[in-house]
């Protein structure tokens, strides 16, 4: 098995052991889902597959929003609340066409 480490969101470390063999981590890196990760090595190897896939989520960053939506928005309509922003990026005529950021720390947690 391959024993990779990964971090929370507490920044703790843990190990995730996965049972895919080298071979099998070589073919999946040709993939568009492993070629899309390369290119993003922050990603997940799930996110990638949702995104070749076409699946939307909430927890996807901003950036998986922009490749998902294939350019940047067509409005960023940030709304102070004294202390935080709250963001709403929309594009004219898409479904779903707006996804927000309730909290600036760049994870969509909302889309509508």
């Amino acid at each position: 098995p391959i024993v990779l480490t990964s971090y929370n969101w507490e920044s703790q470390p843990t190990e995730v052991v996965t049972t895919a063999s080298l071979e099998e981590l070589a073919a999946w890196n040709k993939t568009p889902a492993g070629e899309l990760c390369a290119k993003n090595p922050s990603w997940q190897r799930e996110d990638c597959d949702k995104l070749v896939d076409g699946r939307i989520w909430i927890g996807m960053t901003y950036d998986m929003v922009v490749h998902f939506m294939g350019k940047k928005p067509d409005s960023i309509n940030p709304s102070n609340y004294g202390g935080y922003t709250k963001y709403q990026y929309c594009w004219t005529g898409a479904n779903p066409s707006c996804f927000y950021d309730e909290n600036e720390d760049n994870i969509i947690d909302a889309f509508n």
